[in-house]
């Protein structure tokens, strides 16, 4: 049964959160909230709804552009980092805080537009467990990022094996028992546009296009790209490793058939070899060998460490919310309505599992 419609007919509706994690997003944000307040207004009567805004860490206002907003609107809430974690650790904050029957995220900058929101929430009340989006086109976007974006989305699949499409983002809509699982998953280096289809729910894809920034610049850098992308990689496949070891047994079949050759010319022709040069490319690549697959063995090995310290993978500094229309008739918290169909979340971690 749909607990929507079950819930509708009880006088309590199914609670929606919206997550959008923001850094340094001062001068937007306003622009964003009446967006989204507009977008959200007329699915009143449908569902109620909460605003979840993670500050990670920002250093521009923008807390104290979200405080006063929350004490207009009783649907925002507001979860502050004690510094920048990054985009992924800001999404897991959201994932954990959220309450709702499910989880829409998207980012601060309306690039991500709230309008498709209603189409995502249809198609999540059609059965889809997770509705995921595509950015058809880039407004703004540079020539070196758009190649270099196409490039990764493209070898990714390859590399991974994962259902990754070009265009891949991380708005999207989770149902509950989906952001359950997330939340229970143990790794620390989160790709989210990985881990979600990984997980391999029923899935529905919308398309967009991705307007202009609403202001300011964009906050993923050249090394921040580069980080995502490596956890791309290093966190869902082994391959590097197998690449690095087929290398090393190639150079090996060619260093010991070059050392027969020099052999045979030397013991059997009694020809001097004048092989400073070929002995310097050898060293040369053989070294540059060494140091590529040591660094492969570095990423891996920094990751294993990275887990095993155990630390969060952030740190609350501080929340607030109005929160007054967040509760049931009964006084129970809306979290009493996250299931919309009568069935066991499938894949969920038990307790002895995490």
């Amino acid at each position: 049964m749909n607990a929507a419609a079950g819930s509708e007919g009880r006088g309590v509706l199914p609670l929606v959160s919206i997550v959008v994690p923001a850094f340094n997003e001062a001068e937007g944000l306003p622009r964003l909230l009446a967006v989204l307040g507009n977008v959200l207004g007329a699915l009143e009567g449908r569902y109620r709804f909460e605003i979840l805004i993670v500050d990670d860490g920002s250093r521009d206002g923008t807390s104290e552009v979200v405080r006063a907003a929350c004490s207009r609107d009783r649907r925002l809430r507001y979860l502050k980092l004690a510094r920048n974690f990054g985009h992924q650790a800001a999404l897991t904050a959201g994932f954990e805080h959220a309450r709702g029957a499910c989880v829409v995220t998207l980012d601060a900058d309306l690039q991500h537009p709230p309008t498709l929101v209603p189409a995502m929430l249809e198609a999540w009340e059609g059965g889809a467990d997770v509705v995921d989006t595509r950015r058809r086109t880039s407004a703004g976007v540079g020539l070196f990022k758009g190649l270099t974006s196409r490039l990764f989305y493209r070898l990714l699949p390859l590399l991974t094996g994962l259902p990754v499409g070009e265009g891949a983002s991380d708005f999207r809509l989770l149902d509950r028992q989906v952001v359950e699982v997330l939340v229970r998953l143990p790794e620390r280096r989160r790709f989210y546009r990985g881990l979600v289809p990984w997980l391999g729910f029923d899935k529905v894809t919308l398309e967009f296009d991705a307007g202009e920034r609403s202001s300011g610049d964009t906050k993923y850098s050249l090394s921040k790209m580069l980080r995502l992308a490596a956890d791309g990689v290093f966190g869902f496949t082994e391959l590097p490793l197998r690449v690095a070891l087929f290398a090393g047994v190639v150079g090996m079949v060619f260093g010991g058939l070059y050392g027969v050759w020099v052999l045979y010319q030397t013991m059997v022709n009694h020809a001097t070899l004048p092989g400073w040069t070929s002995l310097l490319v050898t060293v040369i690549l053989f070294g540059s060998l060494n140091l590529f697959v040591l660094g492969i063995l570095g990423e891996y090995l920094g990751r294993i460490h990275e887990q095993a310290k155990g630390r969060p993978i952030y740190v609350v500094d501080r929340r607030e919310s109005v929160g007054a229309g967040l509760e049931s008739d009964d006084g129970r918290d809306a979290m009493c309505e996250v299931s919309r169909r009568a069935r066991a979340p499938r894949g969920a971690l038990a307790d002895g599992e995490r």
